[in-house]
């Protein structure tokens, strides 16, 4: 089968199986949600059809002149004020589960979508769906009958919390039709387990190590410090009056439900980026948000980019075991509060010590393309439901440690 991933961010692309037998089926919603926070998810999708035999099914939005559908209907549907206005409320939740108990949540949503025909009648191996948070199932699953194509199935949930239990609870008649699930909140597993009733795994963040891995060019590292995401205004005023007075380059965001054209060139466009950074602020996720979170400091995607991209990390490690097992070289995080108005003092102290910054960055990148690539995620996924890893996967694991070993002997 010919490797699909250059091929799936073209935005007319739909996949059906170019062998006969493509063992995997995997939903994708790269054409329906375009926030630049779910680019990560698609990257994965991308490196589970080049390491696999895959069809990807999406669901192309409708457009009305210029307009799309699907985006008029996110902006008046009650799960879109509900989740993303009031939020993870003692309101949000009990407004949650009048909405979906009556119906609401997913009004305007397509259903019941005929098959396209490169599926349709087909049996595959194994079905597999990502989620950036756990109420999309039920909007998904009332498109298509999906287990139906499949005899093995799992899903992983990007992003859920405490507070989701009553959604979990709701919608656990579609989770518990997956063989096995996965969670990205290590707090949450068992949870899910005991609600479900059905295995689920912690699957922490992951990324294409071969796109932010700054070896073999080097890139010179021209950005001082660059900061993404959730962010402090103690620690972002700081860096502002210090690039204001000083030749010191501090990229950060400038506008927030940030979109992108085509996830792959958002990935790339971070890659290079974070492969000219010096410092990168990487903090446990939703860090901001206590009443979400609750002490549970996990795992985020930017510890694991960070680490890739061969920059150096400023912030907090994640609270949990599996999170500090996963961050366990030297100096992977250097400790720096949340809100830091004397971060200009610890850059300036690191800059005096150019052998240890050359040490932490190869640390960082060498565990990445050893530990941290996507593939790594997908061998995972496949002992979860017993199935073995493609020659594609071992090949592209080997590549990962001949450039992983390139980067030790440099440094010899």
């Amino acid at each position: 089968m010919a490797r699909l991933g250059p091929l799936l961010a073209h935005p007319d692309f739909m996949t059906g199986p170019t062998q006969e037998n493509a063992r995997t089926l995997l939903y994708s919603q790269r054409f329906e949600k375009d926030l630049v926070t779910k680019a990560s998810f698609y990257e994965f999708e991308d490196v589970i059809a080049d390491i696999d035999d895959v069809t990807i099914i999406e669901n192309k939005n409708e457009t009305l002149g210029s307009v799309e559908l699907d985006e008029i209907f996110d902006k008046i549907s009650i799960r879109r004020l509900i989740t993303h206005h009031i939020g993870r409320t003692e309101i949000g939740r009990i407004l949650q589960q009048t909405a979906r108990r009556s119906g609401l949540s997913v009004i305007g949503k397509k259903r019941h979508i005929p098959l396209n025909s490169s599926i349709r009648g087909k049996k595959f191996d194994f079905f597999f769906l990502i989620l950036s948070e756990p109420w999309e199932v039920e909007e998904i699953c009332s498109r298509y009958d999906w287990h139906s194509l499949a005899r093995l199935s799992a899903c992983y949930i990007v992003e859920s919390w405490k507070q989701d239990t009553s959604a979990l609870e709701y919608l656990k008649k579609y989770f518990s039709r997956f063989d096995a699930l996965f969670s990205a909140q290590v707090h949450m597993c068992e949870r899910i387990e005991r609600i479900c009733r059905r295995p689920c795994t912690y699957l922490a963040p992951g990324i294409d190590a071969t796109r932010f891995c700054p070896v073999p060019r080097h890139p010179e590292r021209t950005i001082d410090l660059m900061s993404i995401g959730r962010r402090s205004c103690v620690t972002h005023d700081a860096l502002l009056a210090h690039a204001r007075n000083t030749n010191f380059f501090y990229l950060y965001d400038t506008g927030r439900q940030l979109r992108f054209s085509r996830h792959d060139e958002h990935r790339l466009l971070l890659a290079e980026q974070l492969k000219r950074t010096r410092y990168f602020l990487a903090y446990p996720a939703r860090i901001d948000r206590p009443e979400l979170h609750q002490g549970h400091l996990e795992m985020a995607f930017r510890y694991i980019e960070g680490a890739a991209a061969g920059t150096v990390m400023l912030g907090m490690l994640p609270s949990t075991a599996e999170g500090r097992k996963i961050l366990d070289w030297e100096d992977a995080v250097i400790d720096l509060p949340f809100d830091a108005a004397h971060i200009v003092e610890v850059i300036d102290q690191l800059d005096s010590q150019p052998q240890r910054l050359s040490r932490i960055r190869r640390s960082g990148v060498v565990n990445a393309l050893r530990r941290f690539d996507w593939l790594h995620s997908w061998q995972k996924i496949l002992a979860a439901v017993g199935l073995s890893p493609t020659p594609r996967l071992l090949e592209r694991q080997e590549a990962l440690n001949r450039l992983a070993d390139m980067v030790e002997k440099e440094a010899a």
